[in-house]
């Protein structure tokens, strides 16, 4: 046996209703006086100051010091690509393969500075896990990263150039 549509809903529209009881025997979830009197509930404690590490420059030269020493193994490569690169050919030809081979040094070269960079970040990560930081401390760290992704974002530019080049 079929019923009309708004009968079938009937039972639907009764429950509805039913849950709309004004009064409960739940308690109002509305804060309770005790609750505003101390403030909002999700501000995080006050942190402790914490003092910047010593050691931690020390720690650090070695790390930026490699990505230095890396530099001078970069530029010789490049100055080598460069006289390469200047003196090739049309695609295909002796000179440019060679010219191709030189880059692919230059890009060799530049291993080191991504290796100091790696270096340098998992260094990060291992103190900020060990214990926290102070903002003395995470600025040393963000310099020694910034001054090393310099180089490397030169590095980058200059082998960028050196292929651009080629592909004329």
């Amino acid at each position: 046996m079929h019923l009309p549509r708004p009968l079938r809903l009937a039972p639907f529209a009764l429950l509805a209703l039913a849950a709309c009881e004004p009064k409960s025997s739940f308690p109002s979830l509305a804060p309770r006086p005790m609750e505003r009197a101390l403030g909002p509930v999700d501000q995080a404690p006050p942190e402790t100051a914490v003092a910047d590490d010593p050691a931690l420059p020390d720690r650090l030269r070695p790390l930026v010091e490699a990505g230095h020493a890396s530099q001078a193994e970069f530029d010789k490569a490049l100055a080598a690509a460069r006289r390469v690169v200047a003196a090739s050919g049309p695609p295909g030809s002796d000179s440019w393969v060679g010219a191709q081979q030189a880059v692919s040094r230059v890009q060799n070269a530049s291993a080191p500075m991504a290796k100091a960079l790696a270096d340098l970040d998992a260094f990060a990560i291992e103190q900020a896990k060990a214990h926290p930081l102070s903002p003395g401390d995470q600025d040393r760290i963000q310099q020694a990263n910034a001054e090393l992704q310099a180089l490397a974002d030169a590095q980058r530019g200059e082998i960028e150039a050196l292929q651009a080049r080629l592909k004329k």
